[in-house]
C-alpha cells in the first residue's frame, strides 16, 4: 500500500494541469486529517513539476492556496 505522499502525488499527476485545494486533495485521495495533506502538498511547490499558489480550485472553485502538477 503506497504511503500518503505517494498517493497524493499520483492523484495530482493523474490530473495534470489542474489546481486543487487541501480539502479537495484530501477528499480525492482519502488522506486525512487536513494537516497531513498540508504537510505533503506545501513542499511540492518547491519542485519544478508542481505549482503551489493562491488560485481557484478546479474542484470546489474556491479561491485558496492550491497545488497542481504541471511536469
Amino acid at each position: 500500500m503506497p504511503d500518503n505522499a505517494t498517493t497524493v502525488t499520483s492523484w495530482l499527476k493523474a490530473r495534470k494541469g489542474e489546481y486543487f485545494c487541501h480539502v479537495c486533495v484530501g477528499k480525492g485521495t482519502g488522506v486525512a486529517p487536513a494537516p497531513q495533506v498540508n504537510q505533503i502538498v506545501r513542499p511540492l511547490g518547491q519542485s519544478s513539476d508542481f505549482r503551489y499558489m493562491k488560485t481557484n480550485c478546479s474542484e470546489c472553485r474556491s479561491d485558496k492556496m492550491c497545488v497542481g502538477y504541471f511536469g
